[in-house]
């Protein structure tokens, strides 16, 4: 019987330590640290200076600072607007953050560089922690344009894009979720001046294709973003075309006044920000034209169609 007892107890302590080598491993093998998710947002054609928001969940770390591209695929569509800074941090997890800026990289509007530290002089007497462990808070708003008028009146879709640089920061200034590996490589070098069997100057060379008289091999440290840990949800933006054709200003109605805009179109008086419908008062497919305005006077005061 005691041979029997000491049996299952070996067994037993084997089994508990398995299992919780098995729960502890999966517990640690690729864990998501942050997740930084554009929103998917539904606009309407012709906005400006609306804006798109991109929420935080970070599990075990403080943020002290961050950066990331955002890129549109359809500008024509949606794009970044930088007259107000191209950010809105009011009441967002980074309000507090000393240092925050917006950059249009491409110079075009169709990506956007967005960085930020909590606290940006070290050596003050302002010290501001960061974003202290939390789910789902909303960390920036940026703000973008929609074009006034689109070639089709069904729903358009512009992807944005999360890319690289595209890394956190804890308040020591240690990246968080980078990986390191040790690399090897070689430096190959020929000697330009022979001193008898010294050589006296060296030149660096390219070992795979010239001629080397000396090698150096070394390794060093290369990091990178593990995506599993650091993770992008990418989002989008659906602009809904609620239009009515021949409401040219846009004021839900069709009166004089889009009249009066299809004249200064014809006119090439045309102001496309009071008047962004005029391209789409016309025969399908085609520009408009005097004919068109005829049907549009027609309508308005002898109750004809459209054009």
């Amino acid at each position: 019987m005691k041979g029997f007892k000491i049996f299952n107890l070996s067994h037993l302590v084997v089994f508990v330590f398995s299992f919780l080598f098995f729960f502890s491993s999966q517990a640690i093998a690729d864990p998501v640290e942050v997740i930084l998710t554009v929103i998917d947002t539904s606009l309407s054609p012709g906005e400006t200076e609306s804006f798109i928001s991109l929420y935080l969940d970070n599990y075990n770390d403080t943020i002290a600072g961050f950066q990331f591209q955002l890129k549109t695929d359809r500008p024509d569509l949606v794009s970044f607007n930088f007259d107000h800074d191209g950010f809105d941090t009011a009441n967002t997890l980074i309000s507090g953050f000393e240092y925050v800026q917006a950059l249009d990289t491409s110079g075009t509007g169709d990506l956007l560089w967005f960085r930020c530290i909590a606290n940006a002089n070290p050596f003050d007497s302002i010290f501001t922690t960061g974003i202290p462990p939390q789910q789902g808070g909303l960390v920036v708003k940026i703000p973008v344009n929609t074009t006034p008028f689109a070639d089709t009146l069904s729903s358009l879709t512009c992807n944005l894009d999360i890319i690289k640089p595209f890394d956190f920061s804890d308040p020591w200034g240690h990246s968080i979720g980078v990986i390191t590996d040790t690399l090897v490589d070689t430096i190959y070098y020929q000697c330009s001046l022979w001193d008898a069997d010294s050589c006296l100057e060296w030149i660096m060379v390219d070992g795979h294709n010239e001629e080397y008289d000396s090698a150096y091999i070394y390794e060093y440290l290369s990091g990178y973003l593990d995506t599993t840990v650091v993770v992008p949800l990418h989002g989008s933006v659906t602009l809904n075309s609620h239009y009515i054709k021949c409401d040219n200003d846009g004021d839900g109605d069709i009166t004089v006044a889009d009249a009066v805009c299809f004249v200064n179109y014809l006119f090439k008086t045309w102001n496309q920000v009071s008047c962004p419908y005029v391209p789409l008062c016309s025969e399908p497919g085609s520009i408009p034209i005097v004919s068109d305005l005829v049907k549009l006077v027609n309508y308005l005061f002898k109750g004809g169609p459209l054009p």
